[in-house]
């Protein structure tokens, strides 16, 4: 199953109690849907692509009009966060899996989680290369293009860089068809090797 849900978090409903546009759910109902959800994530691992050294943080959690709940977590690889490792789970409304949507198509893993750089020497290369100073620098499993890579993600600030596009995370290997900055500030990951 594929797709994109989008909702408004804010909803209304008829006196009858109908549900008649996308709501969160609060208290002990959410926490039944999250619940639920992160269970089915982890029972239908292919679909999901969720490992046993995952763990799966949430994020939100919405009730469409017809009952559907969809739960978007952040996945955590090993203790270290994964970006363009997000899902969000499809149930019914009895909790019943219906489907996934995946940032990523491919299993997260990396053969270690201990980083060749230190986080210093990560920030640093950011800065030199954004012409800025580094400010806070986060290890990373880097999952957007395809493969997945251990990094850091640098927030580079005072960047004398200027480029039009917006700011991605960046790699020192391999070079910069993923590096750019943008004047000010700018975040960018720097793939220890």
């Amino acid at each position: 199953m594929a797709g994109t849900a989008i909702a408004a978090p804010s909803a209304t409903a008829h006196k009858t109690g109908t549900i008649t546009a996308t709501q969160k759910p609060t208290g002990a109902a959410a926490a039944d849907i999250v619940k639920a959800a992160r269970s089915a994530a982890f029972a239908h691992a292919k679909a999901t692509g969720v490992a046993k050294t995952d763990t799966l943080q949430v994020k939100d959690a919405l009730v469409d009009p017809e009952g559907k709940q969809h739960v978007r977590f952040a996945r955590v690889y090993r203790g270290v966060t994964v970006i363009g490792g997000d899902l969000v789970v499809h149930l019914d409304a009895k909790h019943k899996y219906l489907g996934v949507t995946r940032a990523s198509h491919h299993q997260v893993s990396v053969p270690t989680v201990t980083p060749k750089l230190t986080a210093e020497q990560a920030a640093d290369k950011a800065a030199s290369a954004a012409k800025g100073s580094a400010a806070k620098t986060q290890l990373v499993v880097d999952a957007r293009n395809g493969d997945s890579v251990l990094a850091y993600q640098v927030t580079v600030t005072d960047s004398s860089n200027a480029e039009s596009a917006p700011p991605t995370p960046w790699s020192s290997t391999p070079p910069p068809a993923r590096c750019s900055a943008a004047p000010r500030s700018a975040t960018r990951s720097s793939r220890p090797s």
